[in-house]
């Protein structure tokens, strides 16, 4: 086995070798779970909430509005601006959003139910 020396603030190590002692352990046998822990997740067995530089960065830039999505006065201009990104572009669902303005517009007439087997029935199932 070997030694290892850690400094810590008194009042943890306090609280921790109480907490540990109610579990029935002690400070050593406490550690070696902790770093058996980090050993078998090849990192801290807990997430850690201070950011790193990159999420720090991400989160900086949120905060300021850098890279947030567009917004549209119309579901034209939103459909004219998926139709122009490929990356987003997606024929039925763009398909999909200009019936919906159109049925909420009232260009298309919306067919009523009333009742689930009515639905079926029309749709031929």
């Amino acid at each position: 086995m070997a030694t290892v020396t850690a400094r810590v603030d008194e009042n943890v190590k306090k609280e921790a070798e109480t907490l540990f002692k109610k579990m029935g352990l002690n400070m050593s046998t406490a550690m070696n779970l902790f770093l058996k822990k980090c050993i078998l997740e090849q990192g801290i067995p807990f997430e850690l909430k201070v950011p790193n530089k990159e999420t720090r960065k991400v989160l900086d830039e949120i905060e300021k509005g850098v890279g947030l999505s567009k917004t549209f006065d119309s579901i034209d201009e939103l459909t004219k601006d998926l139709e122009n990104d490929e990356k987003t572009s997606n024929k039925e669902t763009l398909k999909a959003m200009q019936e919906t303005d159109d049925i909420l517009s009232g260009k298309i007439e919306r067919k009523g139910y009333n009742s689930a087997e009515e639905l079926f029935e029309d749709l031929g199932v």
